[in-house]
């Protein structure tokens, strides 16, 4: 009987969520690379938080064996989620050099970007992402949604929408352009 309770000691039991999370935990317990039973193993663990870190919502993900054991004699998990923020806001400012001499004239440009990340929008590591550059010489705008599907493998559903256009001046410094291109 020790034999079969250091045995059954050695088995994942059930995972418990903690945390400030307000992730949909049903849906979580769908990425577990284990189930209730199954002979506790490192590697299980550390896929488990390869796939919460991919879902990119949280911005601490702990998981661990609870000191006890539960009713079966098993060792129950705690997987300790902290959400990051909900909303990121990226800026950038830069000037770009477009002629082969480094005398500053006009073959230079502003260079401007934005980047705005909305993050675990429906409770189930979804988010968001507007990118926005800007020079002198270009535009370019995306927009990208990406969703997990929660099943035994993880995919992910992912969609992107982008325009750009690119002005191409005669000569360096020119004001007016030989063509635009449009995306």
């Amino acid at each position: 009987e020790n034999k079969l309770s250091a045995e059954t000691a050695l088995q994942f039991g059930k995972t418990v969520c903690r945390g400030n999370s307000n992730f949909a935990v049903e849906k979580l317990y769908r990425l577990l690379p284990y189930k209730a039973g199954d002979k506790l193993d490192q590697a299980k663990i550390a896929t488990t938080i390869f796939r919460l870190k991919n879902l990119e919502t949280f911005d601490s993900i702990h998981i661990y064996p609870s000191i006890g054991l539960d009713q079966d004699q098993r060792k129950p998990m705690i997987l300790d989620l902290n959400i990051d923020h909900k909303l990121e806001l990226r800026t950038r400012l830069g000037f770009q050099k477009v002629s082969k001499n480094f005398a500053f004239q006009a073959g230079g440009s502003y260079k401007l970007g934005l980047s705005l990340l909305y993050k675990n929008i429906t409770q189930i590591g979804d988010h968001m992402t507007l990118d926005a550059d800007l020079s002198r010489f270009y535009r370019y705008i995306v927009a990208r949604y990406k969703r997990p599907v929660f099943t035994f493998v993880p995919l992910y559903f992912a969609t992107q929408l982008y325009i750009n256009k690119y002005d191409q001046p005669i000569f360096i410094g020119s004001k007016s352009c030989l063509y635009h291109i449009y995306q």
